[in-house]
């Protein structure tokens, strides 16, 4: 099989990594894949090439320019004669499905929907047209793959009627993320965290769905509460947001938090923190940082977005969303539980991430609906 991927863009985000550890997983089968990325490559478009996989960007930086990749894109597709062509995100479920009229009947084209909809009025005026653009045309492709049930519902609200749809949520690498005591101490001395010290942390790019000064504001309350508590923040762009800088300093809280930018090194990361948080206010699907936190046995307090709820389930805490007071009380609560009892949350977090939310199954997923949609008898193994 051949498969076309087609992404809005290559940047750090977590659709763009679930395309990355889905290539990276499925390499070792006979599957052959392209990329091609609308806009421009970036950190996770160099990793997809260090697969080996070609990857193509077309520069679409507006809408005058569209033509052009369009014609471009059309071009690349009847050289690389794909079986599949898989668009990710709104602009590029339309891309394929526009290439894929272009192929012909045998070309199989299939969409994949990564944020939850709760009301349009929230997207920009541009983008509520390609959603809507995207509803209307929905029939057309042969599957439309939704990462989160939410998801799934809040887009069929909106219009989108698929002939077949599919709920495959992310997958995580239970060998990369997982508990180390190792990592833990490294992490930590490399922050400056002494051993002991209860660390807090956000993770997630400067986004205001992310809602970081929801989680700073929290944690004022359980500074408050806990005056050996520090807390962390890393992501793209989060050390240098003038906004949360000044809202860190203002609350006196600046010696008691690290800013971090983009991190490399997440298990480490997520080893070092004692409880996970993730603050955010909507467009949440299926957040990869809470999965890639339990995976490595931590505690988890969320807002309820998304499949949030459905994630952590029984391991941590879930609180409604921009409520500041809730999300405080439920990080000391975790904070105040017996070493015992914490390490058992921490368990039941990774073996929820090993029991339903692995890559390897979760490629199986994917290779069984290419294989599906084709008439082909399933019979891929991926490790």
């Amino acid at each position: 099989m051949k498969i076309l991927h087609i992404i809005t863009n290559l940047g750090m985000g977590g659709a763009e990594m679930m395309l990355y550890k889905l290539l990276r997983q499925i390499g070792a089968t006979p599957l052959d894949a392209a990329v091609v990325s609308l806009r421009d490559n970036g950190s996770v478009g160099r990793l997809i090439e260090g697969l080996g996989v070609p990857v193509r960007t077309l520069g679409v930086s507006s809408p005058i320019r569209a033509p052009q990749a369009l014609a471009e894109l059309r071009s690349i597709a009847r050289r690389f004669q794909p079986d599949v062509i898989q668009g990710w995100m709104y602009h590029s479920n339309l891309a394929a499905t526009m290439v894929r009229n272009v192929l012909g009947s045998d070309v199989r084209a299939l969409w994949n929907v990564r944020q939850s909809l709760e009301s349009l009025s929230t997207e920009h005026v541009t983008s509520r047209g390609v959603i809507l653009a995207n509803a209307a045309l929905s029939r057309g492709p042969a599957c439309v793959i939704y990462n989160s049930e939410t998801a799934a519902r809040q887009h069929q609200r909106y219009g989108f009627k698929p002939h077949r749809e599919e709920v495959i949520p992310n997958g995580f690498d239970c060998n990369e993320f997982t508990p180390s005591v190792d990592a833990r101490a490294t992490t930590r001395a490399r922050l400056g965290i002494p051993d002991g010290v209860p660390l807090i942390g956000l993770v997630g790019r400067n986004n205001p769905q992310k809602d970081p000064h929801n989680f700073i504001r929290a944690v004022c309350r359980v500074a408050a509460q806990r005056s050996d508590a520090r807390f962390v923040i890393a992501g793209r762009g989060m050390d240098s947001d003038p906004d949360l800088i000044r809202a860190i300093a203002e609350a006196g809280l600046a010696e008691r938090f690290t800013m971090l930018g983009e991190w490399r090194e997440m298990p480490g990361l997520y080893n070092s923190l004692d409880v996970f948080v993730l603050s955010s206010s909507h467009r949440e699907a299926f957040p990869n940082v809470v999965g890639e936190a339990m995976a490595c046995g931590l505690p988890c307090v969320v807002t309820d977005v998304g499949d949030s709820r459905i994630v952590v389930g029984d391991a941590g805490r879930v609180v409604p969303r921009q409520n500041d007071a809730l999300l405080a009380d439920a990080i000391t609560g975790i904070l105040a539980l017996a070493p015992d009892e914490r390490a058992a949350i921490a368990r039941l977090a990774r073996k929820r991430v090993v029991d339903h939310y692995s890559l390897g199954a979760i490629t199986r997923r994917y290779v069984s609906l290419y294989e599906e949609v084709l008439g082909l008898p399933c019979e891929q193994e991926v490790a």
